[in-house]
């Protein structure tokens, strides 16, 4: 019914059957949570624990501000003033330092073949590879900047390699395995940057006299951030893989599902709520009219809350948005099924904080999200 109801004419005909699956999931959890009434939270509550489902929802919604500023800041509104680099002007050698402790995190979680690294002859960035050491060249070495955006770029195609198999991609056309393969890469840019500890990697390294001073720290951040979006400038397509815009949807898809399973507008009001806040959020046009359906097509698998799932993958990385204090991640056995793809069969029956504490740095956490990212595609 889904998909004869996403056929043109046919969709009219699928509306009151998402409304009775809505009435079907308010029974479902009626009963499984014995109470006269739910509400979107308590479903979540009842998937994710209570815990970690008010710690993520309350930073979710106090945090949406802040992606849309930077989205409309640095995507749209490209700043006019420019931010010259004053404190990461790195020789070649302090470049290769960084970037092997960058490699050294970003290993703990991807190919345990060595990584080695090497600047030119080759002018162009290139992956070579045997059974025992996996060798990256960034081509020719200009500035510590344009490094650090390739080096990541090429530890996205490395993580890829390593992780991906014929499960993933066989069933998918090229236009899918590439729109896939250029997500992952743009994750892989972008969200280190957003890190505290990545910040700090380079102080420690560069600057170890400035370790305390946050005001130094953010002055690293705001070099860094801003010569990415100089350099990854987002094009107008609603189909971009730029990956705040992906983020935003998923904001967007959390806000939807909340209020359609809370009553708030009819199912006949879906396609009308995603357009009107695509439009909103992103100052796009959805590329097709059934969009705001197919995003919801986990329904039908019985599946609830996935948008919240991924947005608290999201949030393990940086849990207030865009962080300006380390943060020292204490859902352990979320983090675990969430980078095995496995959300929706935890079932968490005790208080999270009572059990020990898995101190990870954000940029760690980081390629733990890359794994479900790709977990996604399957």
């Amino acid at each position: 019914m889904w998909i004869k109801g996403l056929r043109g004419e046919s969709i009219i005909n699928l509306f009151p059957h998402l409304n009775l699956l809505r009435e079907f999931f308010h029974l479902k959890y009626q009963k499984q949570l014995n109470m006269n009434e739910v509400k979107y939270m308590d479903v979540l509550k009842s998937i994710y624990g209570v815990e970690l489902t008010e710690f993520y929802y309350q930073h979710i919604k106090e945090s949406k501000a802040s992606f849309l500023r930077l989205y409309r800041d640095y995507i749209e509104t490209f700043p006019s003033e420019y931010i010259p680099i004053q404190h990461l002007h790195l020789s070649k050698e302090e470049t290769m330092s960084v970037l092997y402790d960058i490699i050294r995190i970003a290993q703990s979680v991807i190919s345990k073949q060595s990584i080695l690294i090497n600047f030119g002859p080759n002018p162009f960035p290139t992956i070579y590879q045997n059974e025992e050491t996996i060798y990256l060249n960034l081509g020719i070495f200009t500035d510590f900047v344009s490094a650090l955006n390739q080096c990541l770029k090429l530890l996205g195609e490395v993580f890829i390699l390593d992780y991906n198999h014929s499960a993933i991609t066989d069933d998918k056309s090229e236009a899918e395995q590439r729109f896939m393969k250029h997500s992952i890469i743009g994750f892989c840019t972008l969200l280190p940057l957003l890190t505290d500890s990545l910040t700090k990697v380079i102080v420690n390294r560069i600057f170890p006299d400035n370790k305390g001073d946050s005001a130094f720290l953010e002055k690293i951040h705001e070099e860094l951030t801003f010569h990415y979006f100089k350099t990854n400038k987002i094009n107008n397509s609603i189909e971009s893989y730029q990956p705040l815009q992906e983020m935003l949807k998923y904001f967007i898809e959390l806000e939807i599902e909340e209020e359609w399973f809370d009553k708030k507008f009819d199912s006949l009001d879906l396609s009308h709520q995603w357009n009107l806040r695509i439009e909103q959020y992103l100052n796009k046009t959805p590329h097709s009219h059934v969009e705001g359906v197919l995003r919801h097509s986990n329904w039908t698998k019985g599946e609830i809350g996935v948008a919240f799932g991924k947005l608290s993958g999201y949030f393990s990385i940086f849990c207030s948005g865009l962080p300006k204090e380390p943060y020292d991640h204490p859902f352990s056995e979320f983090l675990e099924h969430f980078s095995g793809g496995k959300l929706r069969w935890w079932r968490p029956n005790y208080q999270l904080y009572s059990k020990l504490k898995m101190n990870e740095e954000s940029y760690k956490c980081c390629w733990v999200f890359f794994k479900q990212k790709i977990n996604h595609f399957r």
